[in-house]
């Protein structure tokens, strides 16, 4: 074998692994650019959470008597003969607990995860931990209204 030829099959080779090193960095940064791309999504749909849970009027007066803890008494103790009574904050609650129930067919999904919404564990603990909601979320249960979602989210919320 002449050296001219030696030094073609070296640089064919060193051609082919410069291609391939070049495909795998071409690769990772594709994969970089997605990853940023998914991370800018997330924070676009946590945004979006925040400014709907404290820009709706409905939801952020629901929260606030939540947090209160007043103005829930009708709400839990409301029977199912009074059905079709509308008990005071009652549109504006199930306003909140609809959304948060999409916000638990987001996280169910894995579309969001449940360390994405660190930012809004005092709302979700509130929330949980109110005694009167809980008495409405099972008087809606006994009247088939289905917030799975939302039982899943504040059952799997640390």
């Amino acid at each position: 074998m002449s050296f001219i030829t030696t030094m073609r099959t070296l640089n064919s080779v060193n051609i082919a692994l410069l291609e391939l090193i070049a495909t795998v960095i071409g690769g990772l940064f594709a994969l970089l650019l997605l990853y940023r791309g998914n991370q800018d999504k997330k924070l676009t749909q946590l945004l979006n959470i925040y400014d709907r849970l404290y820009s709706d009027p409905d939801i952020a007066k629901a929260l606030y008597a939540i947090d209160k803890g007043s103005g829930l008494e009708e709400l839990a103790s409301k029977q199912v003969s009074e059905k079709y009574h509308v008990a005071a904050l009652e549109m504006e609650t199930d306003k909140l607990l609809k959304y948060l129930d999409f916000i638990g067919a987001l996280v169910k999904t894995k579309k969001l995860s449940l360390k994405d919404l660190k930012p809004f564990s005092y709302e979700l603990s509130i929330i949980k931990d109110n005694v009167q909601l809980t008495a409405y979320r099972n008087y809606l249960s006994s009247i088939k209204v289905n917030l799975n979602n939302l039982h899943y989210l504040l059952e799997e919320f640390p």
